[in-house]
Parts: structure tokens; C-alpha cells; sequence
């Protein structure tokens, strides 16, 4: 495999890592997978290589209520009494707490579970016997005389008209505020027939589907009937509502870019992985058969290699052996050979010690003779030893 195939691999390999990821109760820190923290715990120290994600149960006044990576516990929801809330469910390690409005209050901001923002009911315009917490418009009234209570579903057909015919609504500022009688209030509510509700959807109130221009409405009412009502409270639901709406826009076009981003990325990295696995299944194949093929020429190499060495140690056995053999002749040979010379010399000397007496040699002579004869017969005894063969 050449350089730049070893380089197409490991590149393969990070894309691979990025693609896979961590499973859906793990989170990444630091190139390892780590496992969540359970609802109503928070972690404590990340995972090593060495050691699992340790997660503590969160304090009170924080929660958590989903499996997290968080190092700190969310803040409790705090209902202020001052402002018309309480605690319709307190706050756990595992849940927050959800507001709703006091008895005598009218919810101005709902949120999902309850309500964030209340104000006073109005005892001269909404009846106290039948009071359902969070929307004015299930405060029924019972009408006696024009001048006594008035039932809401008026109200919100007079909210219902645009600034053309309704010069008190919020944004005429060049219109002069009147104050309308209500009696006449009255009168149209006794006029108008109230629309019958469809099966398929919930009616329309006014200004349509929008909640912002209602909200600003019904807000301006109320400062009108009753001067004492808050002008904070107009200012920060306005901003509020607006700001929702544009955090609501902002985050669907941050998540369809997103969202189209990460397919069409995912979509070139599927193929860039799928094209480079064929061509790292072939390089591999290819080295494996590489590999076998030098693997088989080394080991026929070796076998051959052996097979000559035993041929050669079994020749070098054989020769050592003859070796040993012809030293062992060489040693019985010369064994016999000096016994046999012993005898002779000694034969010899008897010989000559008997010539000596019978001819008066003297000793010295006769030992003279006899140095010469062994000498002559040592020779000739290692000539015979090693006799020359004619051709």
C-alpha cells in the first residue's frame, strides 16, 4: 500500500468516527463517549478512558427533566405572590414548577402548563361567581340592567373592530379617547347573535390567529376602565410577545438551514465512505494476496534451506564417524605393533647377551650393538606401520 492509500484510510477512519458518533444516552467530551446523567442529577466529573460520567443529584431549587450533560441543575420557576401567581405544582429534582393565577386574578400571559403573567380582575366588569382561572373569556356574567355587568363576549366584539372603527384601540394616537356608555355596549351585545362554533377548528376572535394585537387591545382596555392597571406590564408583554415571535422565527430558519446543511453533508459523507470502502476492500485484498504469495516463497525457501542442512549435517555425522573408527585402528595397531617389537628386542638381547659370554664382549660394546639394532628396528617398524602402496 502506497502513501496515499494509507492516507484515504485513516481519513476514512475520522469520518467514520464523526458519522457514528455517540449513542442517544452518551455525549461527546473530549473525543470519548460519555454516559448521561439520569433526570434530577446534573454531572459532577466528565468520563476518562479509565472511568464512567459521576453525576450528583441536583440542590434544591434546580431541577432536571430529561438525561443531561449539564455541570449545573436548572433554576426553579420562582410564582411571585406579588404578582398574582402561585405554585399550582411545586418544583422537584425531576420537574419545574408551574405557575397559574391567585383566586381574583385573570392570566395575561399563558405558557404551556400555566400561566406567567396575571393582573386583577375587574369585579365591575367580569362576575366573581364564575371564575375560571386564565382566560377572561370564561368569566360569565349575568346582566341585570344596561348599567350593571357586562358579559364578556362583549367585550371581545368590541375588541374584535380595526382602528377605523374603533378609535380607541392602541395605535390611533391622533384619535381622541371617549369614554362609550355602556349601555351601549349592551345594546350591540344585544343585537348580535353569537356566532355558532364549527366541529372543524376553534373560531376566530377579531384580529385572527395573531395573539400580539389582541393581547395589546385588551391591554389598553383595561388601562382605559381602570387608570390604576400597570403601564409596565403593557410595555413588557408587548416587548415579550414580540420578542417570542421573533425567537420563534429565528429558530425555524436556524433549524431548516440546519437541517439542510447536516443532510446534504451526511449525504457526502455516506458517499465518500461507501467509495472509499470499496477501494479499501480492494487494497486490502490485494495486500492479503501480496502477503500469501511472500509468505509461501519464504517458507519453500526455508524448507529447501533445511532440507540442505540436514543433508550437510548428516555428511559432516558420517565423516566424524570414519574419524573415530580409523583413530581407534590406528590406536589397536600401534598397541600390537609395540608388544610385538617388545618380544623381538628382547629375544635380541638374549641373543646377543649369549654371543658375549661365549665371546668375551665387553659390556659396553655389546650395548653400543644393541642401541644400534633397536634403532634400526623402531625404524623399521614405523615403515611397516604406514607402507607405501606401488601404482
Amino acid at each position: 500500500m502506497g502513501n496515499i492509500e494509507i492516507c484515504c484510510v485513516l481519513v476514512l477512519i475520522f469520518n467514520l468516527q464523526l458519522v457514528m458518533g455517540c449513542g442517544s444516552d452518551e455525549y461527546r467530551f473530549q473525543d470519548l463517549c460519555c454516559s448521561m446523567c439520569h433526570a434530577g442529577s446534573r454531572v459532577s466529573k466528565h468520563c476518562t478512558s479509565i472511568s464512567q460520567t459521576t453525576c450528583v443529584p441536583c440542590a434544591r431549587g434546580a431541577f432536571t427533566d430529561r438525561p443531561n450533560s449539564l455541570e449545573k441543575c436548572m433554576k426553579c420557576k420562582y410564582c411571585d405572590p406579588e404578582l398574582g401567581l402561585y405554585a399550582r405544582q411545586e418544583c422537584t429534582e425531576t420537574q419545574d414548577a408551574v405557575c397559574d393565577c391567585k383566586e381574583g386574578y385573570i392570566c395575561l400571559a399563558k405558557t404551556k402548563d400555566g400561566c406567567h403573567m396575571c393582573a386583577k380582575s375587574m369585579p365591575h366588569i367580569f362576575n366573581k361567581s364564575r371564575n375560571v382561572k386564565g382566560d377572561p373569556r370564561h368569566h360569565e356574567a349575568r346582566p341585570t340592567t344596561e348599567s350593571e355587568i357586562i358579559h364578556s363576549d362583549a367585550i371581545i366584539k368590541f375588541l374584535s373592530q380595526d382602528d377605523t372603527k374603533n378609535p380607541m384601540l392602541l395605535g390611533n394616537k391622533t384619535a381622541k379617547k371617549k369614554s362609550v356608555p355602556k349601555s351601549e355596549i349592551a345594546a350591540t351585545y344585544r343585537k348580535e347573535e353569537p356566532a355558532p362554533e364549527t366541529t372543524t377548528g376553534k373560531p376566530k376572535l377579531g384580529l385572527g390567529q395573531d395573539p400580539l394585537p389582541m393581547t395589546k387591545v385588551l391591554m389598553t382596555l383595561m388601562q382605559t376602565i381602570d387608570p390604576a392597571f400597570p403601564k409596565e406590564s403593557l410595555k413588557l408583554q408587548e416587548t415579550g410577545n414580540t420578542a417570542i415571535v421573533e425567537l420563534q422565527n429565528t429558530t425555524k430558519t436556524g433549524l431548516t438551514g440546519l437541517q439542510t446543511v447536516m443532510q446534504t453533508g451526511l449525504a457526502s459523507i455516506r458517499t465518500t465512505i461507501q467509495s472509499g470502502m470499496v477501494g479499501l476492500q480492494g487494497a486490502v485484498k490485494t495486500g492479503m494476496v501480496d502477503i500469501q504469495n511472500v509468505l509461501q516463497t519464504g517458507m519453500t525457501g526455508i524448507q529447501e534451506t533445511l532440507r540442505s542442512g540436514m543433508a550437510d549435517i548428516k555428511g559432516i555425522k558420517n565423516g566424524l564417524s570414519q574419524v573415530e573408527n580409523t583413530l581407534k585402528q590406528l590406536q589397536t595397531n600401534s598397541q600390537s605393533n609395540l608388544v610385538q617389537m617388545t618380544k623381538q628386542v628382547g629375544a635380541l638381547v638374549n641373543v646377543l647377551t649369549k654371543l658375549a659370554s661365549n665371546q668375551s664382549v665387553s659390556f659396553i660394546h655389546l650395548r653400543d650393538i644393541t642401541c644400534k639394532l633397536f634403532n634400526k628396528t623402531e625404524a623399521k617398524s614405523e615403515i611397516n606401520q604406514f607402507p607405501i602402496t606401488p601404482n
